[in-house]
Order: C-alpha cells, then structure tokens, then sequence
C-alpha cells in the first residue's frame, strides 16, 4: 500500500476562480476591510433599507481631483474640510459642499451568487436629500421600520424618494460591518497632508471652467456622494 504524504494538501487543487470568490464574500463580510461599501442605485431603481441612526452625522465635503493619486493614478478624492482657516483646500479655492451620512442595512441587497443578503452600507446625500428625510421621518422612525427608497433622474436631476414604508421590528444583519461614521469621514495627519499636497497642485495648474462634455473637476453633482477617500 502506497504511504500517503501527510502533507498532501499544501496546494489547492480548486479553481482559482472558486478561491477569488471565496475571498471576495469574506472581504465583503468583515467588519475590517477599509473601505465601506456605498448605496449605489441606479436611475429608475429601488432599494429596501433599514436606517440604523436616524440622525446622520453632518460635515462639509471636498471633492478634488488628486492628479497624483496611489501607484501613479490620477483620480477624484473626497476630504471632509477642517471648518477652520488652515483648511488647505478651502485656501486652494475649492468650495466643500454639506454633506450627511447614515448607516443603512440594504435588506434586497444580491450577493455575488445572486443570493438575498442583507449587507450594512454607506448613504451619503447633500442637503436637499437632508431636508426631505427630516420631512419624512418627523412621524415615523425609519430605524424601526424599513423604508423603500427609489432614485429618480440622473447627474444634476437626481432625486432619492421615500418610495413606502414596510416591516417593523427587529432585522438581521452583520453586525461586524458596522463602522464608526465620525472616525470615517473624519481627518487625521496622514489625509491632512493629502490635503495639503493637492492643495498645491490646484494652485499650480490653471483652471479655465468646465470643458464642453465633461465635468470640471470643480464640478459636483449630488449624484457624486458614493466615493471613497
């Protein structure tokens, strides 16, 4: 009879796409991963949501083009500003638009695999979205019952709606995902010197307006929310 190696099983012999998934559902279901994931909708679309804070925290946001960017990639970044006078950005001469954010647990969310599960997400709207869920939920608690949100228009015409309210009661849903907003959205040394080196990249380059066909990098829409740092 043939010894059989103990250690057999050091290589895998599934298929790697079988591993790329495995590790995107345990990266999609840690509470460590760095980077939230947003609520994104599509036009014409509806999202069944669960708010877990009622009240959102509220700060005024940089969007900026970093030309920079990580491994060499120019992109857009987004910094919540200082509201003080050593704002870079602000002395650069960009505006920050006001911003609010909640927690919601995306109820209908579909998994890779086609699957319904619930998944803790980031919803971050401008003021005229703010002044609408103020309206809305002066009566009713949408921590407490759940809420179908549907987005109308697109880029400058974007609207997210209270489409009807649903179930009440307690939800299930991993807990792990839950973040700390404040310490999110916040700055620290490492995102005030981004800040700063951007800061003098603005200063340096010539902004002449919007080009025809595309947007400024000044330019923001609420349809803008759902990027990361």
């Amino acid at each position: 009879m043939e010894k059989r190696n103990p250690y057999s099983k050091v290589f895998s012999h599934k298929n790697l796409e079988e591993h790329v998934k495995e590790y995107k559902k345990k990266v999609a279901n840690s509470g460590s991963f760095k980077y939230p994931e947003y609520l994104d909708m599509e036009e014409g679309s509806e999202a069944i949501v669960r708010f877990l804070e009622k009240d959102p925290i509220k700060f005024w946001q940089h969007r900026v083009f970093d030309s920079d960017g990580k491994k060499g990639k120019g992109g857009y970044r987004v910094f919540s500003c200082t509201r003080e006078s050593d704002c870079p950005l602000c002395q650069a001469g960009d505006k920050p638009q006001f911003k609010v954010a909640w927690q919601v647990v995306h109820i209908d969310n579909i998994d890779e695999d086609g699957n319904v599960v619930p998944r803790v997400k980031l919803f971050v709207k401008g003021i005229k979205f703010a002044e609408y869920f103020a309206k809305k939920t002066a009566k009713k608690d949408p921590t407490k019952q759940n809420v179908t949100i549907e987005r109308i228009g697109s880029g400058q015409t974007t609207q997210y709606l209270f489409a009807e309210w649903g179930e009440e009661g307690p939800i299930k849903y991993n807990k792990d995902e839950v973040i700390d907003l404040e310490e999110y959205f916040g700055l620290d040394d490492e995102k005030f010197k981004d800040m700063e080196r951007i800061a003098q990249n603005l200063r340096k380059s010539e902004y002449s307006g919007p080009k025809k066909g595309s947007k400024s990098r000044l330019e923001v829409s609420d349809d803008d929310d759902d990027i990361p740092f």
